[in-house]
């Protein structure tokens, strides 16, 4: 997932890469590359793989996670901080997100969601699969 294109996550996914980047000594550049999307939403908005740094620390990417774990700082945006396995899953705060999301949509008022991300692709296909897959009938 690129997550500079899903509106509204910009700041909370560079909060947490600059937290990481400041804890590892990576570039908060590197550390948004490294971060993926938890398979459940019930093990974080976002998660950070340790995988990597295990040669570096000299440590097991579970031991990294944990004690990456105590060094991030929660607050406005970042609810939590949880080692799970080898990887420190984030979750962010709901209200926040959601409170930086209408202040940027009154902001941008029509032009908020706006991309030229498919362009010439016709909608109708993308909305059917929309309405049959997410939708409840």
């Amino acid at each position: 997932t690129t997550f500079d294109t899903i509106e509204g996550m910009v700041e909370f996914v560079e909060e947490i890469a600059q937290q990481v980047a400041q804890a590892t000594d990576l570039e908060t550049n590197d550390v948004i590359a490294m971060m993926e999307t938890p398979p459940k939403s019930e093990m974080g908005d976002y998660a950070f793989p340790c995988f990597t740094l295990a040669k570096t620390f000299r440590k097991a990417p579970n031991v990294i996670a944990q004690e990456l774990a105590q060094k991030i700082q929660t607050g406005d945006r970042i609810a939590q901080a949880k080692p799970i396995g080898p990887y420190l899953n984030f979750f962010v705060r709901k209200s926040s997100f959601v409170g930086e999301t209408l202040t940027q949509i009154l902001q941008q008022g029509a032009a908020f969601g706006h991309s030229d991300n498919g362009q010439g692709t016709p909608i109708l296909p993308s909305l059917l699969v929309f309405i049959i897959c997410v939708l409840p009938l």
